[in-house]
């Protein structure tokens, strides 16, 4: 196959944690705290500010778009009448939220720095991810992981993947029906 690659859309601050959705790209524009949507023809839509930084991104079965706060540890709703606190996150976490998945239930999987990464002083700690039921119900479901980020949940909903960035492999878990996340295993290796 013969692929033709061609800028969508430029002018950003820094790009992260990008969805597909109904034919459009939305991702977090985080140096400039928007979420952004963009159509196929390169037409972008701010469709949500965000003062402390967006980072993951998600949809409730009802349609509705969940967004990480990073900064201020919370997981938003965005509502008709704009962004809604889903939980606080805040004495849940290491340190900055970051990447997330949302399944197709509902059950939103956040994971977090562990530690400031913009101390050069700081030591590298291992952190969790959180997940948010539907109902608001919060709590860590894995921990240990270095530097989680790049969440995805497969096909069959049957499996999340969650690259740690800190330590260059992928890692996997089943989730259960109560999706709690469990029988963690390495899914991918590569040289650091």
């Amino acid at each position: 196959m013969d692929y033709k690659t061609e800028i969508l859309f430029d002018e950003l601050g820094f790009p992260k944690c990008p969805r597909w959705r109904d034919g459009m790209l939305y991702f977090s524009d985080q140096h400039f705290n928007h979420v952004i949507s963009v159509d196929m023809e390169g037409n972008p839509s701010s469709v949500a500010e965000v003062p402390g930084t967006p980072a993951g991104l998600g949809w409730l079965p009802d349609g509705r778009m969940l967004v990480v706060s990073m900064k201020d540890k919370r997981l938003m709703r965005l509502d008709s009448t704009g962004l809604e606190v889903a939980a606080d996150l805040s004495q849940l976490v290491s340190h900055n939220c970051n990447d997330m998945v949302v399944d197709r239930l509902g059950n939103a999987y956040i994971g977090n720095f562990g530690y400031d990464i913009n101390d050069p002083t700081a030591e590298p700690h291992f952190s969790e991810i959180t997940m948010v039921t539907v109902d608001g119900q919060v709590g860590a479901v894995a921990h240990g992981l270095a530097f989680p980020s790049g969440i995805v949940i497969t096909a069959d909903d049957s499996t999340l993947i969650v690259a740690e960035s800190s330590a260059a492999r992928l890692t996997a878990f089943t989730i259960t029906l109560e999706g709690f996340l469990v029988e963690r295993r390495i899914w991918a290796e590569f040289d650091k």
